[in-house]
């Protein structure tokens, strides 16, 4: 298939299992994913993507969902044998960093619920702003809770909204493939049981070096102090070495993760959802 020269490339990988307590749906992972692959679609509104589409042991109705809303010009799927979270991610990388759609790439998962017509914007920061590495759609609640976060951070204004230099995210977020070329060895420690905040502390270089925070947090945190060591234990030659990567996150969200205990403040995500499944019902009659 001929390279396209998109805004994009998306890879987004899915399960047919139900991870944690999604906000909605959460005893029927087809609807969720539906749901949240929709809003997916319409959050590209107007951008040229390709994207592949990773079913992980997947039943064929999976993949009829992505073809009902991508066309063949448009879309890769690529059926997995159960090979989970860490299989699909080392996947994803591969993918991303050899396609040559776009230099624009994005790690997608199946979980995350997307406002109408906003990954524009996420385009548009990374286009004109060369500086930032890496972008996520997603205002984490734990910005907002955690002891990790509170610290003084930069923030810019565009027409739309806010966005703040962040330490971590999760891992559906856009990069450069460029970047990710060179950063890929250390998200490939995922595979080999890092965190992704571990990664995302020693690519951002935020809190890594804050020794008084982690000696105090971590007598009380096992979780946060064994964060702290990943992050040097497979980090340490990016954190001596390497160069600060800068990572950025929208205020408000743009995107929400659909855990229950983890939804982005201040929109009210029930509603817009709700909104997507009248138009979901409307399309269908």
């Amino acid at each position: 298939m001929a390279n396209r020269n998109c805004d994009i490339a998306i890879v987004y990988r899915i399960h047919p299992k139900v991870s944690k307590t999604p906000l909605v749906f959460a005893d029927d992972k087809y609807r969720l994913a539906e749901t949240c692959l929709r809003s997916l679609k319409a959050g590209l509104n107007g951008l040229e993507v390709k994207i592949w589409a990773l079913l992980d042991n997947c039943p064929p109705r999976y993949q009829k969902l992505f073809e009902s809303l991508f066309s063949p010009e448009e879309l890769v799927c690529e059926s997995l044998p159960g090979v989970g979270n860490t299989g699909t991610f080392a996947r994803q990388i591969e993918i991303l960093c050899t396609q040559t759609d776009s230099e624009l790439v994005y790690f997608a998962e199946d979980d995350y619920f997307y406002l109408p017509d906003r990954l524009v914007e996420l385009v548009g920061l990374m286009r004109e702003n060369q500086e930032i590495d890496f972008v996520s759609p997603y205002d984490h609640l734990d910005y907002y809770t955690l002891a990790f976060h509170q610290h003084p951070v930069k923030v810019r204004a565009t027409a739309q909204r806010h966005w703040r230099q962040a330490n971590s995210t999760c891992m559906t977020f856009m990069t450069r493939r460029h970047v990710l070329q060179k950063t890929r060895p250390l998200f490939m420690s995922y595979i080999n049981g890092n965190y992704d905040v571990s990664i995302w502390m020693a690519l951002t270089k935020m809190r890594a070096f804050d020794f008084t925070f982690f000696l105090h947090c971590g007598l009380t945190d096992r979780l946060l102090r064994t964060a702290y060591a990943k992050a040097w234990w497979y980090g340490w030659r990016q954190l001596l070495c390497g160069r600060r990567y800068q990572l950025w996150t929208p205020i408000p969200s743009i995107a929400t993760h659909m855990e229950s205990t983890a939804i982005a403040p201040i929109i009210d995500w029930k509603t817009e959802i709700s909104k997507l499944q009248r138009q979901i019902k409307k399309d269908r009659n």
